[in-house]
């Protein structure tokens, strides 16, 4: 405790019960989730597995979940989630209450592909309490499911589909939730705006689609032209897709009611150059003919002037509307009613805001808007 200028003996205890210490184990930066929870990945043989240590408040009491149990943890928004495989060999995600007790929140969960591509879970890190989760379904593939209170309840994804496509039976979409760090940047460009690659099976087939919510999550649009090379720019005002095989760049204002094509083809990469007054977008096309590559630079801002047959028009408070977080419960979330400013779909003009702040107001308390922790689960 003094940089090494003294040294007090030591004796460790689980349970009030000493234990023989046979190997050191190295282990990476530990994890403080709060005063009374630390998590130890432990970085061994070339794995990820950990040790999970959290005391009680009376600091009485140590827990230890083994090592092999052990999936994956997240810490968002102040709470600590955890995916653990239960005795019955049941892969589950759950919480710490206040009292840093584990609660199982949902079982059923698909299995981590080997190579850590795909997770069960993904957690909104844009939002508290929007869970998304694939469970196993009796065909032997998965479905996904999302929260919009912390675990709570669970509802399948609702699809905004066409008359003739409504009417069929035993479909259902499973997201491709990726493991990865960086979730905004490929999940949640915006607060409303939610992008998955997924598959929608539906009796005997399945097709792979990307799917889009511009309402964080309540329903869903699929874009079956888009599967990869897709941009949300300008606070969801502009969406920008790389249509596949053909490699033409398409563009739309309205949350994609319409879509419109630049004319250069074969483009096959696209990188957004946002700032806070204009729209521009670096496009790399490939002329196989020659094999020559090109870079196209397009400003969308002036593309709006065109549109509106006006100069360059920043957003007035008329052209924007209240977005409420979705919730299980109307839109009230531990007595919270929480709302953005979102740019009306066909408003015509350049959202020119560097930050996006929430409008927070109290709500009535009911029950169904809290969470009543029925699947306590105490590790002794």
């Amino acid at each position: 405790m003094d940089e090494g200028k003294t040294y007090v003996p030591w004796t460790p205890t689980i349970a009030g019960k000493e234990i023989y210490v046979a190997d050191f184990i190295p282990v990476k930066d530990n994890v403080k989730t709060s005063k009374n929870i630390v998590i130890w990945p432990i970085d061994k043989h070339k794995t990820t597995p950990a040790i999970i240590i959290y005391k009680n408040h009376s600091g009485v009491r140590t827990d230890l979940i083994r090592e092999s149990d052990y999936q994956k943890n997240f810490y968002l928004h102040g709470r600590v989630y955890l995916v653990l495989r239960t005795i019955e060999d049941d892969l589950c995600l759950f919480t710490l209450n206040r009292s840093d007790h584990l609660v199982r929140i949902i079982c059923k969960l698909s299995p981590y592909e080997e190579s850590g591509y795909k997770c069960p879970i993904v957690i909104n890190s844009q939002i508290p309490g929007i869970i998304f989760a694939n469970i196993k379904t009796y065909r032997g593939d998965s479905k996904t499911v999302i929260s919009f209170d912390n675990g709570k309840h669970f509802e399948p994804i609702k699809l905004n589909l066409q008359p003739s496509e409504s009417s069929k039976k035993d479909c259902y979409v499973e997201l491709i939730l990726e493991c990865k760090e960086d979730l905004i940047t490929n999940f949640y460009p915006e607060k409303w705006v939610v992008t998955f690659n997924g598959m929608y099976h539906c009796g005997v087939s399945s097709n792979h689609h990307l799917f889009i919510s511009f309402n964080g999550g309540r329903s869903w649009r699929i874009f079956h032209a888009f599967s990869e090379g897709f941009s949300v720019l300008n606070h969801g005002g502009l969406i920008l897709g790389r249509q596949f095989p053909e490699d033409k760049l398409w563009y739309s204002y309205d949350e994609g009611n319409n879509f419109y094509d630049v004319l250069n083809d074969d483009v096959f990469k696209i990188i957004p150059l946002e700032s806070k007054n204009h729209l521009v977008i670096s496009a790399i096309n490939l002329n196989e003919d020659n094999n020559m590559y090109s870079i196209f630079n397009y400003n969308f801002s002036n593309i709006i002037s065109a549109f509106c047959l006006t100069v360059d028009r920043t957003c007035q408070r008329d052209d924007y509307e209240s977005w409420y977080v979705p919730r299980y419960y109307e839109n009230c979330f531990y007595g919270k009613e929480v709302s953005y400013l979102k740019k009306k779909p066909f408003a015509m003009c350049f959202d020119n805001r560097t930050e996006v702040l929430p409008n927070i107001k109290p709500c009535q308390c009911v029950r169904e808007g809290f969470q009543w922790y029925k699947n306590l689960v105490i590790i002794v």
